[in-house]
């Protein structure tokens, strides 16, 4: 990411189940895959994140698209890739309801923001 270029990530959480169908992600990297930019950010953030939480399944533009009606399609418009990156995470609630339940919920979001800003930092 060049020097002067804005990262937008926007972290949101997602049913499990939505209209019957069962959603098998735990967390979901949304990005425009035609901006190369936000590919690659986003694969190396699905590469951290991974490893720092090795139980959970990292998923590509799930459990929607990057490219769905939002506030980062939105910006993109408005901003070229060399300007612009926007990056969604979206974290499964059932996932998020056991971590609370087991008491983990700190621990496991402190993981995942650590990876989160060791990719913001390798930038």
């Amino acid at each position: 990411v060049k020097h002067g270029t804005a990262i937008h990530l926007s972290i949101h959480s997602f049913a499990p189940v939505f209209r019957g169908e069962v959603r098998d992600c735990d967390i979901g990297l949304l990005f425009d895959p035609a901006r190369p930019t936000e590919a690659r950010f986003a694969r190396e953030l699905g590469r951290r994140l991974s490893s720092a939480l090795p139980d959970l399944r990292v998923r590509s533009n799930q459990p929607y698209q990057g490219t769905d009606d939002g506030h980062t399609t939105d910006l993109r418009k408005l901003h070229p890739e060399s300007r612009y990156v926007g990056i969604e995470i979206e974290f499964n609630q059932r996932r998020m309801k056991r971590w609370m339940k087991s008491g983990r919920l700190a621990r496991e979001m402190s993981a995942a923001s650590a990876a989160i800003r060791s990719v913001m930092e390798s930038c």
